[in-house]
């Protein structure tokens, strides 16, 4: 009888090759090339690990929405470029509304972001982009692995979210070996975009009490370039209502930047913003040009026969009816919005019920301008 132990199958190794520093002399090393600045180099994979429901998608669409614009994220420099997000845990309406509330927040269109950011929604479906031999350890990428490097090649995309890794990777978290693997096949992704692949996940309830952020084997951290945390403030008490809707970025591993550094955030009206960056302001000149634009525009929007309504939500709301006209588009919304109850209050333009007893509307219009059907005395407010 053959009593002989079978050889555990040999993993395919990557071509051997030494490189003598002699090679470099004469030759300067060329500089990081960061997709985000001071976080995520390019060629590398970037860990984005925050408790449940703090906000961590959110923060990816942002983002993603940025870097397709080229405009800072949080503050923070990134070079523009084409993204992707594949949400495992987020439906496709869902995905639309925070678009919605992003894109108010930046002052842009869908329509500018066309071709240079592309989302995928996977909710109840099979994420897994890997799968191991439970006897051996040994790693086989996925046809989904294969669809999701196909696509971000064709698609030119250098900033890649995945969200989350409890939905793509099949392995064994505390399996250091099959963290490893799984983290190399990213990697090889990102190097073949020559950007930065960004994987979320949820840290253990230890790496919550810790500070670390972190869940299962140490190789999750060490195998990334990077590690972000999104947490609560500490001390925070959630009897607070105050601080319900702030949180810290703190960046606990940048091997070629500096970590620890944090930023402060606060949830408003669907997005994230920081609390420590001044927020730009116009100067008093640039507001009542935008202001006298902004009155022009309601002139032309009613004479038009658009009737515009006072709720800025609305989708017939001033600041959305504005920001579509050539003479308006550079406003954010926001501005708009608070412009609006600025020129209210300064009579530039009035606020007037319109409709039957039982069901009364309040529009916007300039004072020289009337709807058709308004009353006598349907007044402004």
């Amino acid at each position: 009888m053959n009593n002989v132990t079978p050889l555990r199958p040999q993993r395919r190794i990557e071509p051997f090759e030494i490189v003598y520093p002699s090679q470099w002399a004469s030759q300067k090393a060329p500089p990081r090339d960061w997709v985000i600045d001071g976080a995520a180099l390019r060629g590398t994979v970037c860990l984005f690990s925050g408790d449940s429901g703090l906000g961590k998608s959110l923060l990816m669409q942002q983002l993603i929405t940025c870097a397709a614009l080229g405009l800072p994220w949080l503050g923070m420099k990134v070079d523009p470029c084409k993204t992707y997000g594949m949400f495992c845990e987020d439906a496709i309406d869902e995905l639309q509304r925070r678009q919605e509330d992003i894109n108010r927040y930046l002052g842009v269109d869908a329509g500018d972001l066309e071709l240079r950011m592309a989302m995928t929604s996977r909710v109840g479906k099979d994420n897994a982009l890997m799968r191991f031999n439970r006897r051996t350890d040994q790693a086989q990428t996925t046809p989904l692995y294969d669809q999701l490097r196909t696509h971000v090649l064709d698609q030119g995309a250098q900033i890649v979210v995945v969200d989350t890794a409890a939905q793509v990777f099949d392995g064994v978290e505390i399996n250091r070996g099959q963290v490893t693997a799984f983290v190399n096949a990213l990697a090889r992704i990102a190097m073949e975009i020559n950007g930065t692949v960004i994987l979320t996940s949820h840290p253990s309830t230890q790496g919550m009490q810790s500070g670390t952020g972190t869940s299962g084997s140490t190789a999750w951290k060490a195998t990334v370039r990077c590690h972000m945390y999104l947490k609560r403030p500490k001390g925070w008490d959630e009897e607070d209502e105050e601080q319900a809707d702030d949180r810290v970025l703190k960046t606990m591993k940048s091997n070629y930047g500096k970590a620890g550094a944090g930023v402060k955030l606060r949830w408003v009206e669907g997005v994230f913003t920081p609390m420590d960056t001044p927020q730009p302001t116009r100067s008093l000149i640039d507001r009542i040009d935008a202001d006298n634009r902004l009155v022009d525009a309601l002139r032309y929007l009613v004479k038009q026969g658009n009737r515009v309504a006072m709720d800025p939500n609305s989708r017939t709301g001033f600041a959305n009816l504005a920001r579509g006209l050539p003479s308006c588009k550079d406003l954010k919304w926001q501005f708009i919005a608070d412009a609006q109850a600025r020129l209210i209050d300064a009579g530039k333009i009035v606020a007037v019920e319109m409709g039957p007893p039982s069901r009364r509307f309040v529009f916007l219009r300039t004072l020289d301008t009337k709807y058709p059907g308004e009353k006598a005395g349907e007044t402004g407010e």
